[in-house]
């Protein structure tokens, strides 16, 4: 299954995270894997208490910290920057590098009749159609290693926090070249906000049709097919008012007529905009859960609820869906409130990332999974003493296995080609062995009793070693 975005146009890689002096270290340089989905796996020191852990848009550790400062406009302003716990304003900096490469679009190239040649020929002559044949495939790959090679821009930018008027800008540098300053809204909109939606490209617009805005005043239909034309705009701008009583009502009629038609297709692209959200949430979700539950989303009627699937998209009220989670091998459903709390996490997280790959956002950021944590663990240890007790003599017998969500995720980001960084409160990830993730480790300094941070890279290795702390559970 391919979520991939086809028409994404950059992709975007963070190299490197260091924190200054704040944030709860001293001094942290951290790398990151080639990977698109990163993993931040941390350890809260014992009896440490966070007043705002109940916010859902909180995060936990330094890292994450440290990339919204840079990466989203969450903590544009000084004031926000105050709910950050342990940021410290007078000291401190965080820098980052990141690299943009522009992909070139890949062309189709369709096989030609040569390659389809199914003549009868010697064996001489198969030998030299085959070294032709051969010929062009290799010029073909080196067309497509070059489309692939455009030159990358690496921008490094540092953020600091020394001086209070410097709290909402940032400083960077393409290329090794020239150091720049851009406040932190800028910044955001330049490098992390998809073109389409960038105030630059809204400006490029107004500048491109904005001697045909009189089209529109006239409530002409046409002109939203046609941006170009050789009329005057003064001499259009006087006949308005030049008009009758008559026309006049006429040119009001018209406009009316207008709006509301823009109206109505607004309100048609908006569903057909859920609609596309809806069927992304239920391929991704069926994906994390490996096939064992399904999400299912009902909409009012007159006559009662029924599913999306057999209305059109001009016959249903989204003020009050209704979804629904089943496991597949059961008839019966539940509204999702219900579910499991593992299951619902999981819904969450499919409406993120279905967003996120719809609306082209190249960063995701992903929390709040303690629940999924405990189910995870239980999970494992469940599977492991079950395995025991029935033994392991047959390697063909039945077996206890474990639903790796955090790997499907990892999966999908990649598939995706998002850059997604899970923040998740355990060792026990169920990921690949040797697979790449950054720990953090909470503690407390025994002299002033401040709360700090380990922070340091590491790769996942062999789970066995985590059920030492299951043992109690089963005893």
């Amino acid at each position: 299954m391919d979520f991939a975005d086809q028409h994404s146009k950059y992709l975007m890689h963070i190299s490197s995270l260091s924190i200054f002096n704040c944030l709860g270290c001293d001094e942290v340089h951290l790398k990151f894997s080639e990977s698109n989905v990163q993993f931040v796996l941390y350890r809260l020191a014992e009896n440490s208490h966070n007043t705002q852990a109940s916010n859902v848009t909180m995060a936990m550790t330094p890292v994450m910290y440290a990339l919204k400062l840079m990466c989203t406009s969450n903590y544009a302003t000084a004031e926000s920057l105050a709910t950050i716990p342990q940021l410290e304003i007078g000291q401190g900096r965080v820098e980052m590098t990141f690299e943009i490469e522009r992909i070139a679009p890949e062309t189709e190239e369709s096989t030609s009749e040569e390659e389809l040649d199914m003549e009868p020929s010697t064996s001489k002559q198969a030998m030299a159609k085959e070294l032709e044949r051969l010929k062009r495939k290799q010029n073909r790959q080196g067309r497509r290693a070059k489309r692939r090679s455009k030159p990358s821009r690496k921008i490094y930018v540092v953020r600091r926090f020394e001086m209070i008027f410097d709290l909402e800008w940032v400083t960077y540098q393409v290329n090794g070249g020239s150091f720049r300053q851009m406040s932190i809204q800028d910044f955001h909109k330049k490098f992390f906000v998809p073109e389409q939606h960038s105030m630059d490209h809204l400006i490029n617009l107004q500048r491109t049709y904005a001697g045909n805005f009189l089209k529109l005043i006239n409530a002409d239909m046409d002109a939203y097919r046609e941006f170009k034309t050789d009329v005057n705009p003064f001499d259009k701008f006087i006949d308005i008012f030049l008009r009758s009583q008559e026309q006049q009502n006429e040119l009001l009629y018209k406009l009316t007529t207008n709006c509301l038609s823009v109206i109505e297709s607004a309100r048609l692209v908006e569903r057909h905009f859920v609609l596309k959200v809806f069927r992304e949430v239920h391929r991704i979700f069926e994906y994390i859960t490996a096939d064992e539950y399904t999400v299912m989303f009902y909409v009012p009627r007159l006559d009662g609820y029924r599913p999306l699937s057999v209305l059109s998209v001009e016959d249903f009220d989204l003020s009050n869906v209704r979804t629904y989670i089943k496991v597949c091998h059961v008839d019966d459903v539940i509204l999702w409130s219900h579910a499991d709390h593992n299951i619902m996490d999981i819904l969450l997280i499919s409406f993120q990332l279905a967003l996120a790959s719809i609306g082209n956002q190249p960063i995701l950021f992903l929390g709040q999974l303690d629940k999924l944590n405990e189910f995870v663990c239980h999970q494992y240890a469940t599977a492991f003493f079950m395995n025991t007790l029935i033994g392991n003599e047959n390697p063909y017998g039945p077996k206890w296995i474990c639903t790796r969500y955090l790997q499907s995720i990892m999966e999908l980001g990649n598939s995706m080609g998002l850059i997604i960084f899970v923040e998740y409160p355990s060792g026990l990830t169920l990921l690949p062995d040797n697979h790449s993730v950054i720990k953090c480790k909470q503690y407390r300094k025994e002299t002033s009793g401040q709360l700090c941070w380990k922070l340091y890279e590491d790769v996942v290795k062999d789970e066995n070693q985590y059920l030492l702390q299951f043992q109690e559970m089963f005893n």
